[in-house]
């Protein structure tokens, strides 16, 4: 049998192809440690992928001829459905009691995720129209604003939840 043992790091990997989940490594570091805690693999697997975190905006916001236009990214959000086959079935059926709860906490589920996003425009479309000098001039035209005005101008009285 060949032997594959390889150094890399100062660290010798009796066999580069591990394959194995693990937290990412960048850093020498970062190897002993992963190395310590048994996630060889891993660290031949992921060494030197750089660690990127993006930031994926709830909406969009552009400008078009008739003003500034708020969108939803559909990307975030989360695609939920209930096989209607099925639940014709579970309603019809008088002694599935638990699949019958289910059924209509996945169709609460589903509601809360449209208010969610109803929400979502609604606050976003109430920050545009108070801060339209900042989209048009830049940071220095950016206007103080906080949750009560947001709330105001809304005409809601519910508080956010801290959930």
């Amino acid at each position: 049998m060949a032997d594959l043992r390889m150094k890399f790091c100062g660290i010798e990997s009796p066999n580069p192809f591990w394959l194995a989940s693990g937290p990412p490594t960048n850093t020498a570091g970062q190897v002993m440690r992963a190395f310590d805690a048994g996630w060889g693999g891993a660290v031949w697997k992921t060494i030197g992928e750089p660690i990127v975190k993006y930031v994926i905006p709830d909406v969009f916001v552009r400008r078009t001829d008739h003003g500034w236009i708020v969108e939803i990214n559909q990307a975030t959000v989360p695609r939920v459905r209930v096989n209607q086959s099925y639940a014709n079935l579970i309603s019809r059926a008088p002694d599935h009691a638990m699949l019958r709860t289910q059924l209509q906490e996945a169709r609460w589920l589903m509601r809360s995720l449209e208010i969610r996003n109803e929400t979502l425009i609604k606050v976003a479309r109430c920050i545009v129209q108070r801060q339209t000098s900042f989209f048009e001039l830049g940071e220095e035209a950016m206007e103080p604003l906080i949750l009560k005005d947001v709330a105001k101008r809304w005409r809601c009285t519910n508080r956010p939840s801290r959930g």
